[in-house]
């Protein structure tokens, strides 16, 4: 889906904005290439998946313009954490496609990563409408998948030493928040 969304971006560029068109190749085209590339492994740094967030947010950002602002706070010290690959795109994917493209004055998609104590502490977070109709359990096939895919990762692990991801769902914000373990 984001592949045909962006494709057609690029098609109607063209004619309009050519350098822009030109720029959001190279930056689909890094972003495939990085996918392809951190997948393999079972472990990449915070740094890794932020630069292949980026490079999907650019692309984001010239389909929707300013209505997309994005907030990044990340501890330095974070960028060299290790973790399962691709873990925050899907999420800041999801923040996008169920919260910020339905609003029509967009939002801010808040970014956070710290440490505290023995754990790595990740946070997507963004406005959605109050007045669409949500899934009850909050829990949608990719939330499931990603618990899904931390416990496999951490061995099933889901406590204060193992990993977990909390969601908060309010009238108007929806939080994920990733709790796993320190490794460098």
């Amino acid at each position: 889906h984001f592949l045909f969304n962006s494709l057609n971006a690029i098609s109607a560029l063209i004619a309009a904005d050519p350098a822009a068109a030109r720029a959001m190749t190279v930056d689909l085209a890094q972003f495939f290439r990085q996918t392809l590339s951190l997948g393999e492994r079972a472990h990449i740094r915070l740094g890794q998946e932020l630069e292949l967030v980026q490079h999907y947010l650019a692309i984001e950002q010239r389909r929707m313009g300013p209505k997309l602002r994005v907030a990044l706070r990340v501890d330095e010290a974070c960028l060299q954490a290790l973790l399962p690959p691709l873990l925050l795109q899907p999420l800041v994917e999801n923040a996008l496609k169920h919260g910020l493209r339905l609003l029509g004055e967009g939002g801010v998609l808040e970014i956070h990563a710290s440490r505290q104590g023995g754990q790595l502490l990740l946070q997507v977070s963004n406005p959605v409408d109050a007045s669409a109709p949500r899934d009850r359990s909050g829990l949608g096939q990719g939330l499931r998948q990603l618990q899904a895919r931390l416990a496999s990762a951490y061995d099933g692990a889901d406590t204060t030493a193992g990993a977990r991801a909390d969601i908060t769902a309010t009238a108007d914000r929806f939080s994920v928040r990733l709790s796993l373990p320190w490794h460098t």
